[in-house]
């Protein structure tokens, strides 16, 4: 507990003292002025409420609501006090109140207009942010990555689906390359449970699992096919245990040819380029923004771990609650999520939301660190660098949305003041990027070489042979157990 001197105000001195969690507690003395300007105020909020007869609401006067109301006078009493009281102790510049609207818990035993009165009030306040040393930040150097021309064909080729028309195929197999639309039905249960519903794939195995890849090329429209679905082989484990195969039926609803685009001048136009090779120029330049950003992205990673190492304070808790609801909140408004997190077993959901809670924690930590960077760097932030004007549509295909922010349906406010407090967090973790120191990483100890002996004639001829099949080995017989004479 941090205790600090009485500070003086206008009718009230009082200490502060500071808890764990941002949690503040006044000790205030109230002087008689201000007891009986209380007791003044009360009465008028009484008669406001109170009806005598005789009396119009709001007239009757203030010696028989007194004598009336005693007991609702003390306790409307008390409350306009602690109301001025807090309020004049606000004021100060010391341990202001974390919301407008923030509970405020208050102790007020007795009151009188002949001595002065004593409460204590118990709040949450802002945390205090320690100063950062930046000199302390060493991130290891993240190599980076020179977009080359396999991956602007490759951008090409992805960009000509935006153009793409399709035809629909009659008595033809799936080839791949086809547009398809199927149900897929598992029928592990009784009755079958449908898995997908006019779901449309394109047939690729990049695009779909290698199993249904498998099924569905040569199918033709009308058929259904049953199979067994898994994850790939290079499926992590987590994914594997957590999709065992199943036996499912395909059927096929509608197959499609893709006719893809020329590439030419006309098509770089529809993307607001003139020629094809101007339409290159300017996605290598995309392509490479992207991966540099990506490199950043590394960076900004490797601040967040740091600062959140090694700058430690409170936070409040009503604050992390909220945030931790927040996220929650998401979760559970996404479909898939939803589903997965209902069929964990309990000490797995449990798990889950304590990563989430340590999540929400962390993201709040983050946000009040990068506000001390902001204003003590005197960093420029506001609305308008949210806003993202393309040049032309292949830019517009590469614009990131700062208004994305998961699954939760949002309100524009409530949108833009989470873009905005992203973009504070970006600064900051710029700003720090800039000013870290870098290092190389790491390189793990080579493993001891082995001592090999000097390569002979004879030493190859034994590589040489043990490449050959080896003769079976032979195995002796037991002698055949014999009688003991009798």
């Amino acid at each position: 507990m941090k205790k600090e001197s009485p500070i003086q105000g206008t009718g009230v001195k009082f200490t502060v003292n500071e808890k764990e969690h941002c949690q503040v507690e006044y000790q205030v003395k109230a002087d008689v002025s201000l007891i009986k300007k209380a007791k003044q105020d009360a009465i008028k909020v009484l008669a406001k409420s109170i009806s005598l007869p005789g009396f119009r609401k709001g007239k009757a006067p203030a010696t028989l609501i007194e004598k009336k109301f005693a007991s609702e006078l003390v306790d409307q009493w008390k409350k306009s006090l602690a109301d001025s009281a807090f309020q004049l102790c606000q004021t100060e510049p010391k341990a202001k109140a974390l919301y407008h609207d923030t509970q405020i818990s208050f102790d007020l035993d007795s009151i009188s207009e002949d001595k002065e009165a004593e409460i204590r009030f118990v709040f949450e306040t802002l945390p205090t942010v320690p100063k950062l040393d930046t000199s302390a930040i060493e991130l290891v150097k993240v190599p980076g990555h020179t977009v080359g021309e396999a991956s602007v064909n490759a951008t090409i080729e992805d960009l000509r689906q935006y153009f793409v028309t399709h035809q629909d195929i009659e008595g033809r197999g799936v080839e791949p390359g086809d547009m398809v639309t199927i149900n897929v039905d598992i029928l592990e249960n009784e009755p079958a449970e449908r898995a997908l519903s006019d779901a449309r794939f394109e047939v690729k195995q990049e695009k779909m699992a290698l199993w249904m890849f498998d099924l569905i090329v040569g199918m033709k429209k009308g058929e259904s096919k049953e199979g067994i679905s898994r994850v790939d082989k290079d499926a992590s484990e987590a994914e594997k245990k957590s999709m065992p195969p199943k036996k499912v039926k395909v059927s096929l609803l509608s197959v499609q040819q893709a006719n893809l685009p020329e590439l030419n001048d006309t098509f770089a136009e529809k993307l607001g380029c003139k020629t094809m090779k101007e339409m290159k120029t300017n996605l290598t330049n995309l392509l490479q923004k992207q991966a540099d950003e990506k490199v950043q992205d590394e960076y900004r990673k490797q601040i967040n771990d740091q600062v959140l190492e090694h700058f430690k304070f409170d936070l409040p808790k009503s604050m992390v609650a909220k945030e931790v609801q927040f996220r929650i909140k998401q979760l559970m408004e996404d479909t898939h999520q939803k589903k997965r997190l209902s069929a964990m077993k309990a000490d797995e959901r449990k798990k889950t939301i304590g990563e989430v809670e340590e999540q929400g924690e962390k993201a709040i930590r983050l946000f009040f660190i990068s506000q001390k960077i902001i204003q003590e760097q005197k960093i420029k932030v506001s609305p308008s660098g949210l806003q993202i004007n393309p040049s032309s549509p292949l830019e517009a295909l590469f614009a990131p949305n700062p208004y994305q922010s998961g699954s939760v349906k949002e309100n524009a406010k409530q949108q833009e003041s989470i873009a905005m407090s992203k973009l504070l967090l970006k600064k900051a973790e710029d700003f720090l990027i800039e000013n870290a120191k870098f290092v190389e990483k790491k390189k793990s100890a080579p493993a001891a070489k082995k001592k090999v002996a000097a390569k002979t004639k004879d030493s190859d001829d034994t590589a040489k042979a043990a490449t050959k099949k080896a003769a079976p080995k032979t195995t002796k017989k037991a002698a055949p157990k014999t009688k003991k004479p009798s």
